[in-house]
Order: C-alpha cells, then sequence, then structure tokens
C-alpha cells in the first residue's frame, strides 16, 4: 500500500455514497444547531465544506442533531477531514464511534468495504505520511486511531497487523514507549480508551474485546 491509495479510497468513499441526496433537513436540537446553520450545510458542495461549518455536526450527530440519512450524506465528507490527521480538529475515536451509532455494520456490503478499505488506508497514511503533517513522535495519534477503529465496531488485528509491517517499526515503538510511559494505561480502565458502561455506549463489547487484543499485543512485544 502507497499514500495514493488513501486519495483513491476517499475518491471510492464519495463515489460509492453519491447516490444520497442531500436531505431536505437536519432533525436538531435548536440550541445546538439553528435553522440557518443547517441550511447553510445543505446548500453547500459537499466535498468543499470547510471542517470549521462541519465540526459541531460531526461531534453532536446522534445526540443533538441528525439522523442517519443525513449523516450518510455527510460522511465521506467528514472521513476526508479526519484523515488528514495532525492537520485536523477532528478527533478520530469522537468521528468514528458514529459509524456505530449509524449501524453501518448492516449497511450495503459495498459501503462498508468503501469505509473498510478507507480506514486502512488512512491508518496506513497516518503512519507512512510527511513527518512534518502526520507527527506522531509520542505515539499519541495513533493510539487515539486504534481507540477510533476500536469504537467502530472493528476488530484492531488488521490494524495491529500493520504496524508489524517493516517500515512502520518506528512508528510501533513510538506507540509502545507510549504506552509504556503511562503507568495506568491498562491498569486504570477510565483512562484508556474512554470510560465504557457497558449499557450506554454500543460499542462497548467490541472495545472490551479490543482492550483484550491490544494488552496481549503490546505485553508481547
Amino acid at each position: 500500500m502507497d499514500l495514493s491509495e488513501l486519495q483513491k479510497s476517499i475518491e471510492g468513499l464519495y463515489h460509492t455514497f453519491a447516490v444520497k441526496q442531500a436531505p431536505a433537513s437536519i432533525d436538531r436540537c435548536p440550541h445546538c444547531m439553528n435553522e440557518q446553520e443547517a441550511k447553510d450545510l445543505l446548500r453547500q458542495d459537499l466535498a468543499s465544506i470547510p471542517e470549521a461549518e462541519l465540526w459541531s455536526y460531526a461531534f453532536d450527530v446522534f445526540y443533538t442533531v441528525g439522523a442517519v440519512e443525513d449523516f450518510r450524506y455527510f460522511l465521506p465528507r467528514i472521513l476526508e477531514l479526519v484523515s488528514q490527521h495532525a492537520e485536523t480538529d477532528l478527533d478520530p475515536e469522537m468521528v468514528l464511534c458514529k459509524l456505530t451509532y449509524a449501524d453501518w455494520l448492516n449497511w450495503p456490503a459495498e459501503e462498508q468495504a468503501a469505509i473498510e478499505r478507507f480506514l486502512k488506508a488512512a491508518f496506513w497514511a497516518l503512519l507512512n505520511g510527511p513527518a512534518d503533517q502526520n507527527p506522531h513522535e509520542d505515539g499519541n495519534l495513533i493510539d487515539s486511531w486504534l481507540c477510533g477503529l476500536s469504537r467502530s465496531g472493528l476488530s484492531i488485528s488488521a490494524f495491529l497487523e500493520i504496524l508489524e509491517y517493516p517500515r512502520n517499526q518506528t512508528q510501533k515503538k513510538q506507540l509502545l514507549a507510549f504506552v509504556q510511559d503511562d503507568d495506568e494505561y491498562f491498569s486504570d480502565k477510565e483512562t484508556w480508551w474512554f470510560p465504557s458502561d457497558g449499557d450506554k455506549e454500543p460499542f462497548a463489547d467490541q472495545l472490551d474485546v479490543n482492550r483484550k487484543l491490544f494488552f496481549e499485543w503490546v505485553t508481547g512485544q
């Protein structure tokens, strides 16, 4: 895989979800998004929506604004923005968990495949992009992506395999150093990949599975 795969995967997202028309409106809490803000989002060219105007929607969707219909429409742009890594204020943990809220693993197979292709390409780009664009010297951003991938409902096993590639050994060491420098990373569950309180988080079960998988991977190094 090379860095061009990320751009191809983004184009694939736009193509796959192109049949999704802009919704007529966005269901919302008026205190979180007013009518004009909703109209402004919907009238713009999807691929050109600035992050500053989409950030609030991406953060609040399924909490106080939006539904699956409009989330599917905005998804290619949201994922494109989060793949900018250190250049974006969109948090992968916050963004990727929304896939679980949208029940994406029950979407059509071609949509799932487009998203999975993107996630692998974005993770690869994080590890292999220019250092000044994707700083991960403390392993924090890599950890954040693994957390977000876990919260999406996927197993992180394929992403741990990517970290094992010979060209990714420096980044692997940076992640391990980040984990090992935090004495409470594994001992205090509430400081690791967000607290989960079972019934309230739809990704809680998969998060626990991935916590165990990651712990075994770290201790095996």
